[in-house]
């Protein structure tokens, strides 16, 4: 994972706050092409979170790889019995979700950043 947070572009401290439920999807050869986890929160839901993917990997691949990734979190998802959300800045994950069967729903979200400024 901190392979992943490299490339990106990310900070290495995100490894620290990575959901225990989860997968790594690896190509045949041994190297990582995506990632992408569940948060649990009250309520009995789960997060779709922590999407990440290789940009070393052409996007073909990264596509394919993200909609398995997608499939088997929702089937995790299933056996734990959550009720899965999932929301995004990026217009690509919303759609995945609908692809994958969520729902759009008729609301706002809001969201108020109350951490300390780096």
């Amino acid at each position: 994972m901190l392979h992943l947070l490299r490339l990106n572009n990310m900070s290495e401290a995100l490894v620290n706050d990575i959901p225990a439920l989860g997968f790594i999807i690896e190509s045949d050869y041994g190297f990582v092409i995506t990632a992408g986890y569940i948060r649990t929160v009250e309520g009995h839901y789960g997060i779709l979170d922590s999407y990440i993917t290789n940009p070393e990997v052409p996007g073909n691949i990264r596509n394919m790889a993200l909609d398995l990734l997608t499939g088997a979190l929702i089937e995790l998802a299933k056996s734990y019995e959550l009720k899965l959300i999932a929301f995004s800045e990026h217009k690509s994950i919303h759609e995945r979700a609908l692809r994958h069967g969520f729902k759009e729903l008729p609301m706002f979200f809001s969201v108020l950043n109350c951490s300390k400024p780096d």
